[in-house]
């Protein structure tokens, strides 16, 4: 009997240690650091080109829709709720890294070292993939790559170590801890060193601490940071992304970059018109950039003719004052106030490239923003001028680089009220060596600057439109900004070339409160100089026609023609949402008394087939004005016409006859 009791009172005791362990582990794991609010805010607003899957229970995938160069699968540190790495993970997809961030069990990756299981065989597209975590969730991923290491490329271990032998293995490792972490065991990581693969790198954040590799707050024991947690953030995307793409971390640029300009490019500066009117002439103008800017001894860059800058200087009549650009500068390491640009009267800027491929993209739009006051600041009487990046990068971490920084750029141009020069041609023609121009797209860069700024340009004087050739057209379009300001909104405005220029509106249009803005001998590309006119004029209705000038005198290539109309459609859709738009087709022509295009109707025809659907695409009305005017030969009729491209009364009869009730 007394055997009994005793038997049941060890039962009883052992029960509640049970109860009392039970508890306590529940109250131990049910206690951890939660994801702060900047965290959760990356997987449910995710930034501008990151995409957040989160469809698949138990994981957050984070990448960018193209260019992705390898894959990391990451475990989460000792009892820190996975979603507190939302925003490293945010910045590394943003270095092309598709990122899965794993869930674990009560926020312990000891008790699911397996949780990579499966993941890369879900993408077979990326050939590299990367087991990493922090702290104590790097070594639960050291522990999954140890038996998987011919699967694996490397390990990533942040704040963490390796308690698995890999002095054999052919991994790659690489570790990353801040100067001032209060948590990290220095004992037991310098111990567990030797156990490192060969490819080993370390990296100290300076300034840096345990818990800024994550968004969850202080952490017990942790030193405070000398650094902020989004720039700790991007250190360690930076490093890590360099070590995955090796081959582009640190480039030996003087060994890349060796390039010499061909004996032909088809392009010269004596291709530009010295009579071209500029009202910026006998103005300076300085430059802060980076290696697009840089002159650099022996690169093609370096030899005037191919510099964009000697264009813009050729076509707007200016002088180059002072060229501060530095060869793989970036927005953060610009401390200095810039205060040695000279005198100018005009600054450009052109900069964001090597930010992406350092990796400092979240801070990247505030560095920007804070380099434009100080800029400000130092020249308050300059104007201002941001370039965007003219072609795709494709190079290691530059790649998708412009399509990362270039709309921002243009945010800022229009958050800052500053200009921009627009110069993205949204392709990877030209590009020599992955990331700069050969010298045809210098050319075309000093160009795109050039009529970016042209098309923006306001304050023109009198005396210097008639004292140039282009009096004409410079004449008309301060008469339209003149009677922008002159005219209440709400007009029927029609705008083009010719056509719409000579159209005597008071006779064919009598009913309508209506206003035009057409200049003779005006294309698509010289439209979208002057579309700020037509913003301005905050028409109810817009009547386009233009196109035939591009065709018959220009011989401009379908392809260009219609990225123009592109561009102008979206402008319009853009700046005046509310606006009705009739898009009139180009009308025929004919070998006339004056202009002989009849062998180009084909051209008409095709790019004709093309403005229907493109209209129709923004939602606008696209008027077929060609079938009415088209003889059996496919020419304008003789009858409409006499010098081979003007319609007469009788023509812009018909016209009105086929616009007045689309307008009304």
């Amino acid at each position: 009997m007394k055997k009994k009791k005793i038997l049941q009172k060890i039962l009883i005791i052992l029960a509640c240690l049970v109860i009392i362990c039970g508890a306590g582990f529940g109250i131990y794991v049910g206690t951890y650091s939660h994801a702060g609010d900047y965290a959760i805010a990356c997987i449910d607003e995710p930034e501008k080109n990151v995409t957040v899957d989160t469809s698949t229970e138990g994981r957050i995938v984070f990448y960018q829709e193209k260019n992705i160069k390898a894959g990391l699968i990451f475990y989460p540190g000792g009892k820190v709720e996975y979603k507190a790495y939302a925003p490293l993970m945010t910045s590394l997809a943003k270095q092309g890294i598709l990122c899965v961030l794993v869930k674990v069990p009560c926020n312990l990756a000891f008790f699911d070292v397996n949780a990579a299981d499966g993941i890369a065989e879900e993408y077979p597209d990326i050939s590299q993939w990367y087991v990493g975590g922090h702290s104590l969730g790097g070594v639960a991923a050291s522990m999954y790559a140890y038996d998987h290491q011919d699967e694996l490329a490397g390990m990533i271990f942040l704040a963490s170590y390796t308690t698995k032998d890999f002095s054999d293995s052919s991994l790659k490792a690489i570790s990353i801890y801040g100067s001032n972490d209060g948590v990290l065991n220095m004992d037991s990581y310098e111990n567990n060193l030797p156990n490192m693969p060969a490819d080993f790198t370390e990296y100290i954040i300076e300034g840096g601490n345990h818990g800024q590799f994550g968004d969850y707050g202080d952490q017990k024991g942790d030193n405070p940071a000398d650094i902020t947690a989004a720039e700790q953030w991007e250190e360690t995307a930076a490093l890590i992304s360099g070590c995955i793409e090796e081959d582009y971390a640190g480039m030996d640029w003087d060994s890349i970059l060796q390039l010499t300009a061909p004996d032909e490019i088809g392009v010269s500066l004596d291709d530009i018109k010295e009579e071209e009117f500029s009202p910026y002439e006998g103005l300076n103008f300085s430059i802060l950039g980076d290696s697009y800017s840089a002159v650099t001894p022996g690169y093609w860059w370096s030899d005037e003719e191919y510099r964009w800058w000697s264009v813009v200087a050729k076509r707007l009549k200016m002088n180059l004052d002072t060229n501060a650009s530095t060869f793989g500068i970036a927005l953060n390491e610009l401390t200095d106030e810039p205060d040695d640009l000279g005198n100018p009267d005009v600054i450009f800027i052109l900069l964001g490239a090597n930010d992406y491929a350092k990796g400092s993209t979240i801070t990247f739009k505030e560095n920007y923003r804070d380099l434009i006051h100080r800029v400000e600041g130092n020249y308050p009487d300059a104007e201002i001028v941001l370039v965007t990046y003219p072609y795709y990068m494709r190079n290691g971490r530059y790649e998708g680089a412009v399509e990362y920084v270039n709309p921002i750029i243009r945010e800022l141009a229009d958050e800052e009220d500053v200009k921009l020069a627009d110069t993205e041609a949204e392709s990877y023609d030209n590009i020599i060596d992955g990331v700069h121009t050969d010298p045809e797209g210098s050319y075309y860069l000093g160009n795109a600057v050039t009529e970016s700024i042209l098309r923006r340009t306001v304050g023109v004087t009198q005396e210097e439109a008639d004292a140039s050739q282009e009096a004409y057209y410079w004449k008309r379009v301060m008469k339209f900004r003149k009677q922008n300001e002159e005219r209440d909104p709400g007009c029927v405005l029609f705008v083009g070339d010719s056509i719409v220029d000579f159209l005597d509106r008071k006779v064919y249009y009598p009913d309508l409160f209506a206003a035009q803005q057409g200049i003779a001998g005006d294309t698509t590309a010289r439209l979208l100089w002057r579309m700020t006119t037509v913003y301005d004029a905050e028409p109810s209705v817009i009547i386009l026609h233009i196109g035939a000038n591009d065709i018959m005198v220009d011989d401009r290539s379908t392809e260009k023609i219609m990225e123009n109309y592109d561009r102008i459609f979206a402008g319009i859709k853009e700046n005046l949402p509310d606006t009705k738009v009739i898009v009139e087709s180009i009308y025929p022509g004919r070998d006339g008394t004056y202009y002989q295009w009849a062998d180009k109707q084909d051209r008409v025809v095709e790019v004709n087939s093309l403005l229907e659907p493109l209209a129709e695409e923004y939602g606008f009305t696209y008027a077929d004005i060609y079938q009415y005017l088209v003889d059996d030969d496919g020419l304008i009729r003789a009858d409409l016409c006499e010098d081979g491209i003007h319609i007469n009364a009788e023509g812009y009869e018909i016209v009105s006859s086929i616009l007045r009730p689309m307008i009304n």
